[in-house]
């Protein structure tokens, strides 16, 4: 596993995706890519999904400054056997969840508003213009 860069933040992942059926894995990412913490995956997929993660969010940012549509509330991959759902994590990072299709997560769902919300309390207020549009 990867060295925890930031205990706390490992430790809110853990607290709030072990009890969900059907998390693959998950992680917090900054803009750079730096992992900040890894669940569930091993070192190769961390790498992996560190930079997915960072690259993805960050078009997705750039296309809604673009539509001026504010802050990245939730970005979401539908699979066909499973999802990914990227939320904006504190200023400049990342929440990443890989999960089954049949997974008790909703995207859009108070669960997963609630950890970014933590983990936004963690690392710092949200992107800059999203005062207001965290999470929901």
């Amino acid at each position: 596993m990867i060295p925890t860069v930031h205990p706390e933040v490992q430790k809110t992942v853990e607290e709030y995706l072990a009890p969900v059926a059907g998390v693959r894995g998950a992680l917090v990412v900054a803009a750079d890519g730096l992992p900040l913490c890894g669940y569930e995956l091993d070192d190769e997929r961390v790498e992996h999904w560190a930079a997915l993660g960072a690259t993805m969010m960050g078009v997705a940012r750039r296309a809604a400054e673009r539509a001026e549509g504010g802050g990245i509330r939730t970005l979401v991959v539908d699979m066909h056997d499973g999802r990914i759902v990227l939320a904006e994590a504190g200023s400049d990072s990342v929440l990443v969840v890989i999960a089954a299709a049949d997974a008790e997560l909703d995207p859009a769902g108070p669960e997963l508003a609630a950890l970014a919300q933590q983990l936004v309390g963690i690392l710092g207020a949200g992107a800059p213009g999203a005062e207001g549009d965290g999470p929901s």
